[in-house]
């Protein structure tokens, strides 16, 4: 991933992984009374929580966390208030925010709202702290899903704010895409670069900066898109395979101990989230 790091690289073959899919959360996982709410007693919600009820892990899956920033998240019953099925809002505040774990390209969920009290919602992409997309007002009536779908744009955050005291209603909340760049190991000594998300068989830039900041690409394909680096190092191009992914071993000197790393696919320049070597 340097020039000291390229020789390794060369010739070496990854080894296959799954491809990157949809990521699907239909919050039928909280067990719950038919016709009741319920606060959960947490603020933020992943795959890992076990929320003030006690209930979790495994309530969402692995990709995203759900976030009531001084609120708390409340979990619907269906047939409550005219609902059909299990949902998610924030209670107390009229934002939900939802948090990627890296990076995606594809967003789908279903917006919904109480029977009687019929919302107006507007949706925020953030990309590293940025506004990258804000949608124009969507008129939620009631408990029919109104289906919202944002595809092209790379956000790795969005807010969902609605007019009440209570955020808007989320159902099927379905995401893809991004790229999930990891490095295992010892630094310096022997590590592992993971990275999934890909275009299959398609090259990809690593570059490195000991400091977070913002870089336009100045050339080449990806002209002008940004990255998450403060005056970056190009460590070098790596291919990868037919699902996507490139997971080779490495050797970090000690002159990349404590940097920052980011990977741009150079098919569709989507970016990686941000790792430390």
């Amino acid at each position: 991933m340097n020039r000291v790091l390229l020789p390794v690289f060369l010739g070496l073959l990854a080894t296959p992984t799954a491809a990157a899919q949809s990521v699907i959360d239909d919050f039928e996982t909280y067990s719950i009374a038919s016709g009741s709410a319920e606060t959960t007693g947490s603020i933020s919600l992943d795959d890992t929580t076990i929320t003030g009820t006690g209930q979790g892990p495994g309530l969402v899956s692995d990709g995203c966390t759900y976030s009531a920033y001084g609120g708390e998240l409340q979990w619907n019953g269906d047939a409550y208030f005219g609902l059909g099925t299990r949902t998610l809002l924030a209670n107390l505040v009229n934002t939900l925010t939802l948090e990627y774990d890296s990076p995606v390209t594809q967003v789908d969920l279903e917006l919904k709202a109480f029977s009687g009290f019929p919302d107006s919602v507007v949706i925020t992409g953030l990309l590293g702290g940025s506004v990258v997309y804000t949608s124009a007002p969507i008129a939620v009536a009631g408990p029919g899903a109104v289906p919202f779908s944002l595809t092209g744009t790379t956000v790795d955050e969005i807010s969902i704010t609605g007019s009440y005291t209570f955020s808007p209603i989320i159902d099927n909340h379905a995401y893809r895409g991004g790229m999930r760049l990891d490095i295992n190991g010892l630094c310096p000594g022997p590590a592992t670069v993971v990275l999934t998300g890909a275009t299959p068989f398609g090259s990809v830039a690593f570059a490195s900066s000991p400091a977070l900041g913002t870089y336009s690409i100045p050339s080449g394909p990806c002209l002008g898109t940004l990255i998450d680096l403060a005056t970056p190092t190009l460590l070098g191009y790596e291919t990868a395979d037919g699902s996507g992914t490139i997971n080779l071993p490495v050797f970090l000197p000690a002159g990349l101990c404590g940097q920052f790393v980011q990977a741009v696919d150079m098919t569709t320049c989507i970016i990686s989230n941000t790792t430390t070597i």
